[in-house]
Order: structure tokens, then C-alpha cells, then sequence
């Protein structure tokens, strides 16, 4: 997973070797003095991080709180050899935030982290590099889910800390070191995600049966949209991520996408790719599908669908246990 967000480590690692004040460039191997001198900030602030996120409404009134774990750990990113033909390598400082509740979209995302020792001012960040399936996301990232937490670390406490998404600030956190190891899971941690994962998506699962309703407010045809979960085989262990099967009730068309669902606010997105079947009477781009809405107490409101045509309409209905099992026209 790290690799993939590699074209984005140069800015990060630069802002956090400015805030270290080492003085290096991010373009050059770093030294085996100052990567130790690296190292050693690091450590300030290595660790496991437990606390809570507060909540408040725009009069300040607190709303809700949760308990959250924030991880800190550094590594070496390698790239292209040295003049002696050593691998270059330089530290970073990496991060990963939960809550203990629930599941988020971010939970087993790397975040990357700048750090000030002087200040002891932190930010972790990451910008929706790692959505698996949908790498389509367009590079401008207008679509892309992000996260950020922003505070100080002062002797082991994060103070002054927010944590935001794309819609906005989620609320205030303060946390305590409580170990400054952090360990790789256990076959049991991985146990305890999936039934964290199944508790996180229960919400969505069920059939959404309704009318689409087009651009120009033209009524068309039935749609189901089923959500249910599948096994995730990732890294040598298997999650669960949540599918969604489109069928159109009247034509019998059938269509696919993966699911990205924020707690917090009750934003969803869908996006399916297109068919990999090629041949003289292949459409190009057909079995495209995207949606973005909302699904909140069991309401499922897309405003925005498409497909490889162009824009579909907007679709709202309630959620009902699974009906029958239509048989799918693809695997």
C-alpha cells in the first residue's frame, strides 16, 4: 500500500525534514548522520495514541465524542542507488487513525506526516492515492477521499488537534501515548476487523428499490440497487468491502461497482468499471457506472448517477431485506 502512494512522499518528506530543520533537499540521499539525527525526532513522537474526538455544533455545544487511536511510526522510502551503489533511502514519518467504535474508509490508509520538533507541530494527511479499485478517481482528485489531522505533540500528549474530511471539520481531539511501539496486526486484530467491518457496513446492506428520475425530470425506468459485502483478499489477509449490483428492473440490465461510505456524515460514493470484454461489437466504456449521495436512516439518495453514455439522473428509496436473487448477465 505504501508503494502506491509513492508520488506523493517527496512534498510530505520535504515539509518534514524543513519542519525538522535537518536542511536537506528532497532530491538527494540523505546522509547516515543526519538520517540518524531523523531518526532520533522521530522517535520523539513514535507510538500509539489514545484519546477522544469531540464533537460541537456550530455554537460550540458538544454533540458526540468517540474513542480513536492515532499511530505514529516511521520508515525508510528507497530510491535509485548512491554514487557507491548503495540503495538511497531516507525515514518518513508515517501515520493511521481510527476510531474504536466503528470502520472508516481511512482506517487502514497510510497518512503521511510532517512534524516540527521545535514547534511541535504535526499534520498527518492523506489524499485518496490508495482506493484500490477505484484508481479511477480523477487526477485532480476532485472526487478523492481525504483526511487530515492537524494539532501539537507536546510530551506525549496530542493537544490542539483537529481531525477533518472532505466535507469539513469532524471535531477536536486530545490523546495520550499510551506505548511508543507500534505493532503490525495479529491474526487477531485481522479477525476482529472483519466483524468491525460487517458491524460498520450492517447499516447499508439491503435492496433500494425505486424510479430514476432523469436530468430533465423525465420518470424512467425501475431500478434495484442491491448492497451486500464480499471477501477482500489484500496483503495475505482477507477483509470485507462492500459491492453494490444494479439491475434495471424492466430491461434486465445489470451492472456492478464498489462502495466508499463515511460514517460521520452518511456520504457514499459508487463507481463500477467498464466491461473488459473487447470485440468488433463491444461498446467503449459499457458497464460504466458512478453514483455519489447519501445514506442516512435507510434512505439511500443519490443526486448525481452516470454511466458510460452520461448522465443517468438522481434515484432515492428507502432500504428492504434482500428479495429474490436475479441472475446476473455477467460473473
Amino acid at each position: 500500500m505504501i508503494s502506491q502512494s509513492k508520488s506523493i512522499l517527496p512534498v510530505f518528506l520535504a515539509l518534514a525534514l524543513f519542519g525538522c530543520d535537518v536542511g536537506l533537499t528532497p532530491d538527494k540521499d540523505v546522509p547516515d548522520e543526519n538520517r540518524q539525527r531523523v531518526l532520533n525526532i522521530y522517535e520523539q513522537v513514535e507510538g500509539v495514541y489514545e484519546g477522544t474526538l469531540v464533537k460541537r455544533n456550530s455554537e460550540g455545544v458538544e454533540t458526540d465524542r468517540y474513542e480513536v487511536e492515532i499511530k505514529l511510526f516511521s520508515i525508510s522510502n528507497f530510491g535509485g542507488r548512491n554514487e557507491d551503489g548503495r540503495l538511497a533511502s531516507r525515514p518518513e514519518l508515517i501515520g493511521q487513525y481510527r476510531r474504536k467504535d466503528a470502520i472508516l474508509a481511512t482506517d487502514d490508509k497510510f497518512f503521511q506526516v510532517s512534524y516540527n520538533e521545535k514547534s511541535g507541530f504535526f499534520e498527518m494527511v492523506y489524499t485518496g492515492q490508495e482506493l484500490g479499485s477505484m484508481a479511477t478517481v480523477p487526477s485532480n482528485g476532485a472526487n478523492a477521499l481525504r483526511a487530515a489531522l492537524t494539532g501539537s505533540i507536546v510530551n506525549g500528549q496530542m493537544i490542539n488537534t483537529q481531525y477533518r474530511i472532505r466535507s469539513g471539520v469532524v471535531g477536536e481531539i486530545n490523546a495520550q501515548r499510551t506505548s511508543r511501539m507500534v505493532l503490525a496486526p495479529s491474526e487477531r486484530d485481522l479477525t476482529d476487523l472483519r466483524q468491525r467491518l460487517a458491524r460498520f457496513y450492517a447499516p447499508l446492506l439491503g435492496d433500494y428499490t425505486g424510479t430514476v428520475v432523469e436530468p430533465a425530470g423525465v420518470m424512467k425506468s425501475e431500478l434495484r440497487i442491491r448492497i451486500y459485502l464480499v471477501d477482500d483478499p489484500v496483503e495475505g489477509s482477507v477483509k470485507l468491502k462492500a459491492r453494490v449490483h444494479l439491475n434495471n428492473m424492466e430491461i434486465n440490465s445489470d451492472r456492478w461497482a464498489d462502495v466508499i461510505y463515511f460514517a460521520e456524515t452518511g456520504e457514499i460514493w459508487m463507481e463500477g468499471q467498464p466491461s473488459s470484454a473487447v470485440g468488433s461489437g463491444t461498446v467503449p466504456g459499457a458497464g460504466y457506472f458512478s453514483a455519489s449521495g447519501f445514506l442516512r436512516d435507510g434512505v439511500l439518495e443519490l443526486q448525481r448517477m452516470a454511466d458510460h453514455i452520461g448522465p443517468m439522473g438522481s434515484f432515492k428509496a428507502g432500504k428492504q431485506p434482500y428479495g429474490s436473487r436475479l441472475p446476473p448477465s455477467r460473473p
